[in-house]
């Protein structure tokens, strides 16, 4: 059995944290992606030096919603989706930037040489909406990661 005092455990947990904050350090910095809901469209305007923009949104009773844009932010247009209930909607937008980042953990995927040790940083803009009546109604601030 190994006994830890009370010192060493504020002290590996602050390791810890310390090498969280680093390892999230790395993310795409300047990426603001301003939503733009109107009626039941959900559309941003795309930051420039960034690629392969995939949104998501999720809602009341299974609302489950993916597009992908290889360049410029996609929008999704919930009414072209069928039935849109009311409720609180969620959003998440995440891009790639030019911006690389080395490979820590490789995987042996049978290219060799070929093999890419650096892949790019990605950024990631997330929040909420609420649909009443068929049409969005107030969306919430956003969050940054």
């Amino acid at each position: 059995m190994t006994r830890y005092l009370n010192g060493q455990r504020i002290a590996v947990g602050l390791t810890a944290c310390l090498l969280m904050g680093f390892a999230s350090s790395g993310m795409a910095q300047g990426f603001s992606a301003k939503g733009n809901f109107s009626g039941a469209t959900v559309a941003f305007g795309a930051p420039a030096g960034f690629t392969n923009y995939q949104l998501t949104v999720t809602g009341p009773n299974g609302f489950n919603a993916t597009v992908f844009s290889k360049k410029g932010a996609p929008t999704i247009n919930l009414r072209k989706l069928g039935v849109v209930d009311d409720g609180v909607y969620n959003y998440q937008l995440t891009a790639a930037s030019t911006e690389r980042a080395p490979v820590r953990t490789p995987i042996d995927n049978g290219r060799g040489a070929q093999e890419n040790t650096e892949t790019l940083v990605g950024a990631s803009s997330s929040g909420t909406f609420i649909v009443k009546g068929g049409a969005i109604v107030q969306p919430t601030a956003e969050t940054e990661n």
